[in-house]
This record gives C-alpha cells, structure tokens and sequence, in this order.
C-alpha cells in the first residue's frame, strides 16, 4: 500500500487512511451526522466487522483523529462462469457536511475514493464494484466514483389480501399432487450448502449462497424479527430451495422477498413455497408482495407465470468494472442473477 494521501481543506490537512480496528465509533458519529439517525455498535458489527469476506474501508481523519470522510465496501463472492472473484458492494458513502465542496471540484470525498480503488481496484482484490444507489448517490457516484449505469430496477408486485391472524408456518404443502416439507429457521440447515453446489453452476453470475455467508447476512441480524427464513424440503428430505421474507418495508404494508433460491428441476416446489410465503404476509396484513430479479432471469418469469407485476422504479444498478476483459456492465445485465438481499437496503 502507497503512502496516506492528504487532502488540504480549508479546515486542515486530511488524511486518508484504510479503517483500522477502532474506526467504527468516529464512522458511527459520521454516519449519523450525515443520514441522521443513529447505527448501533450491533448492527455495524454485523454489516461491517463481522462479514465473511472481510470489510474494504477508507476515510478521512483530521489532526485531532475525527473522522470526516468514508469509502467503502461490503465485499463478497461472486461466481462468474464457474470461477469465484471477489466484489465491493459499495454502501454508507459520506462526508461530513462541514467538509463537502460540491460535484464542480475535486474534494475529500473523491480523494476517499481515489485512495480506496488505487488499494483495492485490481481482479486480486475486487473484481469490480456494485451498487444499488439513491437518486443523490447516484448523480455522486457518476461524477466522482466512475459508476456505469446498469439496467433500471425492476420490481414485480403482487397485491394480496389481508387476513389478520397469529402466523404460523404450515408444517407440509403441495402444488399440483407434490408434497413438501416447510420449517422456519433462525439459521440455515447445513444442506444449504449441498443446495449450493447443485445450482450455482445454472447461473452465469451469482453471489454466494453458502450457509456460512446466508447465516451471516440474514440469521446473525441482531433484529431477530427483521428476516423471516422458510426452507422447502421434498418428502424424502432433500432440501428444495429457500426463501427469505420481510414483513414491513419503511412503516408500509409491503412484504418483500429478500432472498430467493428453489431448485426449479424440483417439480412444484418453487409455487408451494411461493403460496406459504404469500399466506404468512396475509397474516401479519400485508397487502403487497414486493420481489427484486433481474427481469431477464427464469425466476422472473416464474414470478410473472404467478401473477407479479413488473414495474420500473428509478434506481439504476451501478457497477465499476476493473476487467472488462473478464465482466462488462452490458454483461451483468443480462446474465447476473441478484435478489434484494444482495444489496444492504433490506
């Protein structure tokens, strides 16, 4: 790694320097200076400390140790064409609002950035970097963190029927004469992995979905009540695929399908465990079901074969490829397989 860059502010020197081990109270402080509401020592320890794959950091320190800029990324496994490469999803971009200077210069936060891609920006480290930005983030990350605008966000929804009542995950369901086994789960069944290694090769792309990355990222939260995990076995016990819900999206009733993984070649089992999902949305008054694919994946279809409605928002995925030799925006877009889950905004 080079020398600490540093930025002359009208303040003071800055200088930028990877997190190390102590960071997270002064990135804490920042990140509710800036987004305004306050992210507890649990859940950063989760998101950031405590992610299988490490955590990729930059920030910005005064003289007097105050932190006053960030650049990260979460990082994890994606598979492209059989082979594993690691990735940044890029989340909690900020400065401090005393130490902006605007899109018109270069100021602390495109040398926050500069110093995170000269470390990490190379196939060894990232492959590339992803992001699901907010329209504010996204005219930012254009002019200052070369994103590359991907396809538009596409939701399907279906409208349901509220129906109020204690949830309860049914212990057996069927589709057509297939019966399945359903359980709830705190945390992954150690099969997931088998599920895992059956299936990855049927995508083109696609993150990691073995138990010790989904125990991370949905049954370590320390919001118990934040992710609910329904896995579908066959009646002979084989592990069919799992779905991850959320009931409740920003104080609306909107349930989302965080996360979802069925093997398709198990006949029945994708719509069995798709009605027990619906169902237990009904019970805690959901009116909405909310998925996120890329529109151009079979699961998508399957979605709109089961009455889901695609809509556009105005989200663009984004991404900053480091070898486009090896992956394209244009070919993610058309070949990368991602939920919801894939991305910290669930």
């Amino acid at each position: 790694m080079s020398a600490p860059r540093v930025y002359q502010s009208p303040k003071g020197p800055i200088e930028i320097v990877p997190y190390a081990p102590g960071d997270e109270v002064g990135l804490r402080e920042l990140f509710a200076a800036v987004f305004k509401r306050e992210r507890s020592p649990e859940e950063w320890n989760w998101l950031f400390r405590d992610c299988p794959d490490g955590f990729h950091c930059f920030l910005g320190r005064t003289e007097e140790g105050r932190i006053v800029s960030q650049f990260c990324a979460i990082p994890a496994r994606l598979r492209i064409r059989g082979r594993m490469w690691t990735v940044g999803q890029i989340v909690d971009s900020m400065v401090h609002p005393e130490y902006r200077a605007g899109l018109k210069r270069k100021g602390l936060f495109a040398c926050t950035v500069d110093a995170m891609v000269e470390e990490y920006g190379r196939p060894d480290r990232e492959l590339l970097m992803l992001g699901l930005p907010n329209r504010p983030a996204f005219r930012i990350g254009r002019k200052l963190c070369g994103y590359v605008p991907m396809q538009k966000v596409h939701v399907q929804t279906k409208t349901i029927r509220p129906d109020p009542k204690v949830p309860c995950v049914p212990e057996e369901a069927s589709w057509k004469g297939d019966r399945f086994r359903l359980q709830k789960v705190n945390r992954f069944s150690p099969d997931v992995d088998l599920l895992w290694d059956r299936m990855a090769g049927r995508f083109e792309a696609i993150a990691a979905r073995d138990r010790l990355r989904l125990d991370w990222r949905y049954g370590a939260c320390p919001d118990p009540e934040r992710y609910h995990i329904l896995e579908i076995r066959t009646g002979d016990g084989l592990l069919a695929g799992y779905a991850v819900g959320v009931f409740g999206y920003e104080e609306r009733p909107v349930g989302i399908i965080a996360d979802w993984f069925v093997d398709s070649e198990v006949r029945g089992a994708a719509p069995a465990l798709l009605r027990v999902v619906e169902d237990l949305m009904a019970q805690v008054s959901m009116e909405w079901v909310k998925v996120l694919l890329n529109p151009m994946s079979d699961e998508a279809r399957f979605f709109e074969d089961m009455g889901y409605d695609l809509t556009t928002t105005h989200y663009h995925l984004v991404s900053r490829t480091y070898a486009p030799e090896i992956v394209t925006p244009g070919w993610l877009n058309r070949s990368w397989y991602y939920t919801l889950g894939d991305f910290d905004v669930v």
